[in-house]
């Protein structure tokens, strides 16, 4: 699954809960990373935090991206790194170059059973499908 993640370091018991938190960057600030090789994660993450139901997402029209696109043109200069590895955020949280990110939830267990002081957010997760066809 593809979540939000945080530095327990940085916000304790009081990090963000959603979306709306990840983009509200007086309540929670510092600087974000967002994963740059597929773009439908962001703009899904981008509706949520401006408000669109998990239900009505998809079907993804030509209206919801440009609301997505907007809501990411928001955040954009907050986000210090766009990461490209599975175990590059969790890392990232960990070295302190960013506060927040979306993460693989695998990549954080993984930190997280190593000591990494990084917490999850389950709220506006998605599942990630790969197929392998033959």
């Amino acid at each position: 699954a593809m979540l939000l993640a945080y530095d327990e370091r940085v916000f304790g018991d009081n990090g963000p809960k959603n979306w709306a938190d990840f983009w509200n960057v007086e309540a929670f600030p510092g600087p974000r990373g967002l994963y740059a090789p597929v773009p439908k994660h962001n703009l899904e993450f981008a509706l949520l935090a401006d408000g669109v139901a998990k239900e009505d997402i998809w079907p993804l029209t030509d209206d919801k991206v440009d609301r997505a696109l907007k809501k990411l043109d928001e955040i954009k200069p907050h986000v210090t790194k766009w990461w490209t590895a599975g175990g590059e955020s969790p890392q990232l949280l960990i070295n302190r170059e960013f506060v927040m990110s979306n993460a693989f939830d695998g990549s954080v267990i993984a930190a997280i059973l190593q000591g990494a002081p990084i917490r999850m957010v389950w709220e506006g997760a998605h599942v990630n499908y790969t197929y392998w066809v033959v």
